[in-house]
C-alpha cells in the first residue's frame, strides 16, 4: 500500500499474468468473460450465424416487394393471370390437324337427333344441356367416329350444351408454326418480293444445275452430318474421288 492509497502488485504477480489474457474477452449478457478455445469458436460460429440468418431475412424480403411489385403493376400481365393462361390452354400441345367437312351441320344434327331420340335444331342447340353423362358420351364418341375427331380430356368439362360441341366441331385446328404460314405465303407470292423465306437447308450435292451446286472446295471429302434428324432427312452425298488417289485429277 503506497502512501495515497493505491496498490501495487508486486512484479511476481505481474509476471504470473500473461499480457494477452487480458485481451481475451467476450462481452456476453452484460459483463466480459474469459472463455476458452471451445466456447470461442462455438461463439464465433454463433455469430455468423446471426449474420447469415439476417441477410437471408433482407434477400426474401427484397423478393417479396420486387414480386408485390411486379404483380401490381399497371399495364402488365400478372403472375396468376400467366398461370391460369396455361391451365386452360396448355403450352406447345401437340394436336391432330383438323378441317371440319362441309356438311358439319347435317352430321351433328343427325348424331344428336338420332342418341337424343327427338328432332333437333341448329337454333336450339344452346338450350339442350348435356346433364345425362350416357347420353354425352354417345354424342361424343359417335362425332369422333364419324369425323374421327375427339373432344380431349381437358375441353371436356366445357362441352355443357350442344352448343359447345358443335363450336367444337366446327373450329379448324392448324397445327403449322408461324414459319411455315410465312413460307406457305411466299410461295403464294403474297409477300414482299426482297423477303426470301427458305424452309428447308440446300445440301451440296455436285449434280444440280445450279452454279453453285457444281463445284465444291473439297473435292475429296463427303459432307459431315451430325444430326441424326438431319442424316434421316437429308441424304448425304458421298465423293466419287479416292482420298488417297491422286490420278483422278488428269
Amino acid at each position: 500500500m503506497s502512501m495515497f492509497g493505491v496498490f501495487r502488485p508486486c512484479c511476481n504477480q505481474i509476471a504470473r499474468t500473461p499480457l494477452y489474457e487480458t485481451y481475451r474477452t467476450i462481452y456476453v449478457a452484460g459483463k466480459y468473460i474469459k472463455p476458452n478455445a471451445a466456447s470461442q469458436k462455438n461463439f464465433v460460429n454463433v455469430k455468423l450465424q446471426e449474420i447469415k440468418d439476417k441477410n437471408r431475412a433482407k434477400l426474401e424480403a427484397d423478393a417479396e416487394e420486387s414480386v408485390l411489385e411486379f404483380s401490381s403493376g399497371i399495364g402488365r400481365t400478372t403472375i396468376e393471370a400467366q398461370m391460369d393462361s396455361l391451365k386452360t390452354k396448355g403450352f406447345m400441345r401437340n394436336y391432330n390437324p383438323y378441317h371440319p367437312p362441309d356438311n358439319i351441320q347435317d352430321i351433328f344434327l343427325k348424331i344428336c337427333s338420332d342418341v337424343l331420340k327427338k328432332s333437333v335444331s341448329i337454333s336450339e342447340l344452346y338450350k339442350i344441356e348435356l346433364t345425362n353423362p350416357e347420353e354425352k358420351a354417345q354424342i361424343l364418341m359417335k362425332l369422333y367416329q364419324e369425323l374421327d375427331h375427339a373432344v380431349h380430356n381437358s375441353r371436356l368439362i366445357d362441352m355443357k350444351t350442344l352448343e359447345d360441341v358443335f363450336t367444337y366441331y366446327t373450329t379448324t385446328i392448324d397445327m403449322k408454326t408461324p414459319y411455315d404460314r410465312l413460307h406457305m405465303a411466299s410461295e403464294q407470292g403474297s409477300l414482299p418480293p426482297n423477303l426470301c423465306i427458305q424452309k428447308d437447308p440446300h445440301r451440296f450435292t455436285g449434280k444440280s444445275d445450279h452454279r453453285l451446286d457444281q463445284v465444291t472446295a473439297f473435292p475429296r471429302s463427303p459432307t459431315i452430318v451430325s444430326n441424326i434428324y438431319s442424316k434421316k432427312k437429308n441424304k448425304v452425298p458421298e465423293t466419287d474421288l479416292d482420298i488417297h488417289s491422286e490420278l483422278d485429277y488428269d
